[in-house]
């Protein structure tokens, strides 16, 4: 059975779950289901909404990006989980 297509709102969901205790970008790709395409369309709206931070860790070969969810965006997954769970009954 073929997966089910998600919207931009179910994959604004996903990321922001996957970043809840900060998170990579390649760990958001993984635990979100996401292509490198997805991901770099999806990433940016959520942090201009101020759903999602990201912060630079400098190491001695190369700079990090760290995404972390916000309380907005741990409000926004929480509203998102009750109308998908209303709206299957």
């Amino acid at each position: 059975m073929p997966k089910e297509r998600r919207d931009r709102y179910e994959i604004t969901a996903e990321i922001l779950k996957s970043a809840l205790a900060g998170a990579l970008k390649t760990q958001i790709k993984r635990k979100a289901g996401l292509t490198y395409i997805q991901f770099e369309t999806y990433i940016t709206k959520p942090v201009e909404e101020g759903l999602l931070e990201c912060s630079t860790v400098k190491e001695p070969k190369r700079t990090k990006l760290i995404f972390k969810t916000t309380k907005e965006g741990e409000h926004f997954v929480e509203n998102f989980d009750l109308l998908k769970k209303l709206s299957q009954h």
